[in-house]
């Protein structure tokens, strides 16, 4: 087995020198396993470059059943060429790509890959390719006028119903929508939210009511890890962490104008006996912070019985 991964250096595609090393060195070799990554800016011409990735189509590669295939963003910069199955990689990732980026060399079918990162604004409609065990999936989540469209695109190719971690990077998101995504993956257990402001509904309707009633009452959800947090409102927060009731680990990054009603909302409502959340990770934190922070929960009693300070590097890990 052979399994390399390069960058830049367009020589690495050349398929007959490939060819040349495996005929005469690695005869035996049975699977040939490459991923080449490039920016458009170490190619001079795409033309030129889709050319050269056609010679990985040859008699010699096919009869071997090894297979290529390619995906570019021209929005990004970003191109990669790489082999297909029956190579199963963990973590997949999906490029944006516009009518112009569309090419013969671009895969199909079924891929087994667990992790799936969306790196583009926009998912890709009716995408070409099935990801029947992801259970971790990643994206940036953009203004969408259609969001039943948008969960319809994203469940094309994605069992949402498996996910089982999220992360979500996205700017004026509405709550509504929020509740629409995280609805559709019922199993979900880990969620990462980073963010700018969401957009709260001043008025909900008694269908919307009842989503969220549900979501809380039934979603897994028992680690979150909020990046950040001080792009945001005291009222995200507890948007937040009141969906997820049965929070087990929470990790926040915060500033020192947000330190106390961090600790006074998150820490008061779950720290206590009837409450499943151990353990507090903050990042981006200050001795001073620290201080601040033991100072509020010994006069405030917020947390009851015995409990143990970690901080090391700017980072507090506060569990008991």
């Amino acid at each position: 087995m052979l399994r390399i991964s390069t960058r830049c250096n367009i020589a690495y595609l050349d398929a007959s020198r490939w060819q040349r090393l495996i005929e005469h060195y690695m005869y035996h070799l049975s699977i040939f396993d490459f991923e080449h990554l490039m920016r458009f800016e170490n190619v001079e011409n795409i033309q030129v470059y889709h050319a050269i990735i056609n010679q990985f189509v040859s008699s010699f590669w096919i009869e071997r059943q090894w297979f290529f295939a390619h995906q570019h963003c021209s929005q990004y910069g970003r191109m990669k060429f790489y082999s297909t199955q029956p190579y199963r990689r963990k973590q997949y990732y999906i490029f944006e790509r516009t009518d112009r980026d569309i090419c013969s060399c671009c895969e199909t079918g079924l891929n087994l890959a667990q992790n799936i990162c969306i790196e583009a604004r926009h998912l890709i409609p009716n995408c070409s390719i099935q990801f029947a065990r992801a259970t971790s999936l990643s994206f940036e989540y953009p203004y969408s006028e259609n969001k039943d469209q948008f969960i319809t695109d994203l469940n094309h190719c994605i069992p949402l119903a498996q996910i089982r971690r999220l992360c979500i990077s996205y700017f004026n998101l509405d709550t509504d929508m929020l509740i629409k995504i995280l609805c559709c993956m019922p199993n979900l257990e880990s969620f990462d939210p980073h963010y700018r402001p969401l957009k709260h509904l001043s008025t909900r309707s008694a269908t919307q009511e009842a989503q969220i009633a549900h979501l809380v009452s039934q979603n897994k959800i028992t680690k979150v890890i909020i990046g950040g947090a001080h792009n945001n409102t005291l009222e995200d927060l507890k948007f937040l962490i009141n969906l997820c009731p049965r929070i087990q680990y929470l990790e926040i990054q915060i500033d020192e104008d947000s330190l106390e009603y961090i600790a006074q909302i998150i820490l008061s409502k779950y720290i206590n006996s009837s409450s499943h959340l151990f353990s507090l990770f903050i990042w981006n934190i200050t001795d001073e912070m620290v201080e601040k922070l033991r100072t509020m929960i010994g006069h405030n009693k917020i947390l009851h019985g015995g409990y143990t300070f970690e901080y090391n590097d700017h980072s507090l890990n506060v569990w008991w």
